[in-house]
């Protein structure tokens, strides 16, 4: 019995032996799965980190494009909004420039030959220098009021507040002064002669160019010198060879500087300057004149391009024009301009509504 005992026992303890082996094994292919199982989750959880940074990648890289798409269509859009807005600001100017003025009255004087045809107040006055004569109209109506002969050659004329006509002489220092076609007294002024114009200010104060020395002289009804203004030089408040000589309905004046390129010097009546302004032209013939309607815009006959030009109070040029707007009545050659005090544009013995721009 004791020997079937130690067999027993002996048989157990293979048994465990085995059982440990067996578990020894199964552990280490265990530990071996698992280490598998580490490989592959390693490889694999790195490849789909791969593919996922690949994924974030292209979503960025779309993002990317689509972001720069946004903003080049905005651009363009952008760009295009501005072409637009040119494009119709350009039709805008180019309507505004061909503007035309309402015709009010025409009416057609007789004379022998004019060298002007200035308005005062109630008058628009044709100096006939063919005739020796200063022809006095109603204006806007045409109706030949008076006739003021003479027995010199005149070239230009004015009318004070009083209704005293001053006249001068072709190449004379002498200015003549009519009372109802009578003479009254004559006033000689220093370097007269030589300006081509003289103009009054709301208070009858002469103005004109002393042309010699590039400068405005200003005087009064009874001859005394009240003020120089400008003189010769380069800067904007100086003239290189001074013009004719005109006011707006403030007393500012406005003369040319007829040098090249051709300029309007602008001054107060008291002798400030104001401003120059370039008209864009290489010459002028010496004959032209200016309107200033009480926008501040100034009208100029051209007589090379034979239209009236328009500028805006800063010199810019608004357009031009040389018949009215219905096309029926052509202004010919521009040799006259004047009003602009009274609102309305005068060529020859036309009438015009100063063009709203």
């Amino acid at each position: 019995m004791v020997i079937k005992k130690q067999k027993t026992k002996k048989t157990k303890s293979k048994t465990t032996k085995v059982n440990i082996l067996k578990e020894d094994v199964k552990k280490d292919l265990n530990e071996e799965i698992d280490s598998i199982d580490i490989i592959i989750n390693f490889f694999k959880n790195l490849f789909i980190s791969k593919e996922s940074e690949k994924s974030v990648e292209k979503e960025k890289t779309k993002l990317k494009v689509n972001k720069k798409a946004v903003g080049y269509t905005i651009i363009l859009l952008f760009i295009f909004i501005i072409m637009l807005y040119l494009f119709w600001q350009n039709i805008q100017r180019q309507m505004n420039f061909n503007q035309k003025p309402e015709l009010i009255s025409s009416w057609a004087p007789q004379y022998k030959g004019q060298v002007g045809m200035p308005v005062y107040y109630n008058h628009q006055f044709v100096i006939d220098n063919g005739a020796q004569e200063i022809k006095i109209y109603k204006k806007l109506e045409g109706i030949l009021e008076d006739v003021i002969s003479l027995d010199y050659v005149p070239s230009w004329v004015a009318e004070t507040s009083q209704g005293i006509i001053l006249v001068k002489a072709l190449n004379s220092d002498n200015l003549y002064f009519y009372k109802n076609k009578k003479l009254e007294k004559i006033l000689s002024l220093p370097s007269f002669n030589l300006s081509s114009n003289f103009n009054l200010d709301s208070k009858d104060n002469i103005y004109y160019a002393d042309v010699a020395q590039a400068k405005i002289l200003k005087y009064d009804l009874d001859g005394n010198r009240l003020l120089e203004i400008s003189g010769y030089g380069k800067t904007k408040d100086k003239f290189q060879k001074i013009g004719r000589i005109f006011f707006d309905k403030n007393d500012n004046i406005y003369a040319y500087d007829i040098s090249t390129p051709p300029k309007i010097k602008v001054f107060t009546s008291e002798g400030k300057f104001i401003k120059e302004i370039n008209l864009g032209l290489k010459e002028l013939t010496g004959r032209e004149s200016i309107a200033v309607t009480h926008d501040g815009n100034i009208y100029m006959n051209d007589l090379f391009e034979l239209v009236i030009r328009i500028y805006s109070p800063k010199g810019k040029l608004l357009g031009k024009f040389k018949t009215d707007i219905t096309g029926r009545y052509n202004i010919g050659i521009p040799n006259c301009l004047s009003g602009g005090i009274d609102n309305i544009i005068y060529v020859h013995t036309q009438a015009f509504r100063p063009i709203k721009y």
